[in-house]
């Protein structure tokens, strides 16, 4: 018998056949070929360089980990068979590995199908990793090329990439993941996501359904692909994100494709009208391509001849430059609003020459500013203006206005030219000095001085009934002692920046959270202290940027731009197709969430992001968040290479070939609101 034991180790130690017999760990010990020759119900650990380990076929089971790697090894292959039903990892390859091979392995029923820390140089391909917590993890990983692998159910992530370096994913799929995943709150989940790492490539990939059915709050993260932290110059090209799902009775989002954006603080990077400048910054408005910025301020006119003045922001050398004006010095602006295009500037005030409501359009080719509409003559005081995202409503505030309520909608008729107003709010005791509907259509923030309303605040949040006409106010803060100036949503809809006086919490600048599942606003970072009164406060359409106006603000300029949202950066999302990502209530999911101007986002196409549920279907579709150079075909002739797509299940895409040639652009939307119609 001692004989028999002897004989059965030395076979664990050199090469050959393996047999679990009754020893409960098997350690490889010396270089070489080794074979199963029966399933192992105990972990197998090998221990030496210039290894290969064919499965066989066979099955690892039991155990904590199914293979170990111990670190600093060399030249290890793992191949052909299958790992299930152990308590941590399928596969686990130490620290200071390099060239290690795994292939046609089937990884199930683990914490972590495979686990790999600090290793270089590596392929894995041909792998399924299923119903585990996470698929396969990459940590402080380099050179690391994953290729037609699949990960099926895992409950946190399919493939989980941790400050690696140019680790590469070739045609690998993600499929279900989330399936089973009970958290109700807190939770992550993702089919591909790499964080705080440089260079890495996901190339013809595929996330489908991940999911996350039990989760309600507004606070989880559910993503097909994610890119975290500080990840930059990384690709995801030529994928498809589809069908994220979240809780329709909840409030978590699901994103086919997210860049995820953080705030902690704000930072105040460059400013103008020093001393010596206007008297004082009223209203700040980014262009949707965040190259300009519109402002009014008292004593502008005084200085530059005109109460309406375009800058162009420079963001390398992070600098404002002057480029055109209007309005001379007759009146006050108080409320400016870019169209969706960029094309057109909304402008409301008291007494400005002809209407206190105009629209402007502007001309990038030769810097000008051109009255082409207006409205509602000299009377009335008007101090807040802003579309919705659809074009088709127009919420307003000021003082004096008809109707009953200085806070209301109105609906655009495009096919007549009328507005009408359908719903309002706030009586006639206070001011409304802001407005400004979300993203997604679904709630208006409201800030004034002397506000009625459910929620006995100067900062309120509104949630819009289209089908009903109705405005119910659901969230508050700041009490009434404040004057809010200014509210402005975040291009995701998580943030709103308020600016104003005597506010709650030592900063007259203010960046509040929403959290649309408890109904509340809660405020995360403030700046410029209590000393002076800002009056306006406008995200950058990349919401990486805040431009703050206002009178003695603390850093000497009365113009100021802060640091905003901050995201992943120079990595480049292309040619990738997203589509019914859906699920939660308000907002019920997005295509792509990434900065386009600190990112490449060209060539990619968004459809039914999300699924339109009938009565509970957002006023727009969020196929795009943050991407600024969405194809539009009401104001183009047709996308270019540099533009993403956005469609819905019935809109038809325009091609070049559709438009004859001289047609007028105008014409062609006429054109196509009347087949719209019929």
């Amino acid at each position: 018998m001692e004989l028999l034991r002897i004989v059965l180790i030395l076979l664990f130690l050199s090469p050959g056949y393996l047999r679990a017999e009754t020893y409960p760990f098997l350690t490889i010990k010396m270089p070489g070929f080794y074979q199963l020759a029966s399933n192992v119900s105990n972990q197998i650990t090998i221990s030496a360089s210039d290894v290969t380990l064919d499965m066989n076929g066979g099955t690892v089971s039991g155990g904590t980990n199914g293979i170990v790697i111990n670190s600093g090894l060399n030249n290890v292959t793992v191949k052909n068979g299958v790992i299930t039903s152990v308590s941590s990892n399928g596969i686990q390859v130490g620290a200071g590995c390099s060239n290690i091979t795994i292939k046609d392995v089937h990884v199930k029923n683990a914490i972590r199908g495979i686990d790999c820390e600090q290793v270089t140089n590596g392929l894995i391909k041909n792998c399924d990793f299923n119903v585990s917590t996470t698929g396969l993890l990459l940590d402080a990983c380099h050179n690391i090329t994953v290729q037609h692998c699949t990960a099926r159910a895992n409950t946190h992530a399919g493939y989980d990439v941790l400050s690696s370096t140019t680790c590469s994913f070739i045609e690998c799929s993600a499929l279900s993941t989330g399936q089973g995943n009970s958290t109700l709150y807190g939770n992550t989940v993702f089919g591909f996501v790499s964080a705080n790492g440089n260079g890495n490539i996901f190339e013809r990939c595929i996330a489908n359904s991940t999911q996350a059915l039990s989760t309600t709050d507004s606070n989880s993260l559910i993503a097909g692909f994610a890119l975290r932290g500080s990840e930059g110059c990384t690709k995801i090209i030529d994928s498809e994100g589809a069908n994220s799902q979240t809780n329709v009775n909840g409030f978590t989002v699901p994103y086919g494709i997210l860049l995820e954006g953080t705030l902690d603080s704000v930072q105040s990077i460059t400013g103008d009208f020093g001393s010596g400048g206007p008297e004082y910054v009223w209203k700040v408005a980014w262009s949707p391509d965040g190259q300009y910025v519109a402002v009014s301020a008292l004593g502008l006119a005084d200085t530059l001849g005109n109460q309406l003045q375009i800058f162009q922001f420079d963001r390398v050398a992070r600098t404002l430059t002057s480029i055109t004006a209007a309005l001379g010095i007759v009146g006050e602006v108080y409320a400016i609003d870019w169209s969706p295009d960029g094309n057109y500037i909304a402008v409301g005030g008291v007494s400005l020459p002809g209407n206190v409501f105009q629209v402007f359009k502007f001309n990038r080719a030769t810097g000008t500013l051109t009255s082409i509409a207006g409205a509602l003559g000299t009377a009335p005081s008007i101090l807040s203006v802003n579309w919705s995202p659809d074009g088709n409503y127009i919420a307003v505030g000021g003082d004096l206005l008809t109707g009953s309520n200085e806070f209301q909608v109105f609906r655009f008729d495009r096919a007549v030219g009328t507005v009408t107003s359908i719903a309002g709010a706030l009586g006639t005791a206070g001011f409304v000095y802001s407005v400004n509907w979300s993203p997604d259509g679904q709630y208006v923030a409201v800030g004034g001085d002397g506000l009625s309303g459910g929620t006995g605040h100067e900062f309120q949040i509104f949630r819009f009934n289209r089908a009903a006409g109705t405005l119910t106010s659901i969230a508050g803060a700041l009490g009434t002692a404040a004057l809010v100036y200014s509210v402005n949503w975040s291009p995701d809809g998580n943030y709103i920046a308020v600016g104003g006086t005597d506010l709650t919490g030592g900063n007259e600048f203010q960046v509040f959270k929403f959290d649309r599942a408890a109904g509340t606003v809660t405020s995360i970072a403030g700046a410029l202290g209590t000393a002076g009164d800002v009056y306006s406060a406008n995200w950058s359409p990349d919401g990486q940027y805040i431009g703050v106006g206002g009178l003695e603000l603390t850093g000497s300029n009365e113009l100021q731009i802060f640091s905003g949202l901050q995201f992943p950066g120079k990595n480049v999302i292309k040619g990738n197709t997203v589509y019914c990502n859906s699920g939660a209530q308000f907002p019920s999911g997005v295509g792509i969430s990434a900065p386009s101007i600190s990112n490449m986002v060209i060539g990619n196409t968004a459809f039914n992001n999300p699924i339109p549920r009938g009565a509970n279907a957002p006023i727009v579709e969020s196929n795009y968040a943050f991407v600024t150079n969405v194809f539009n075909q009401l104001f183009g002739d047709a996308p270019t290479a540099l533009q993403n797509i956005s469609l819905s299940g019935i809109d038809p895409i325009l091609n070049r070939f559709d438009i004859p040639g001289g047609l007028n652009r105008l014409e062609a939307l006429a054109e196509s609101l009347i087949d719209n119609l019929l």
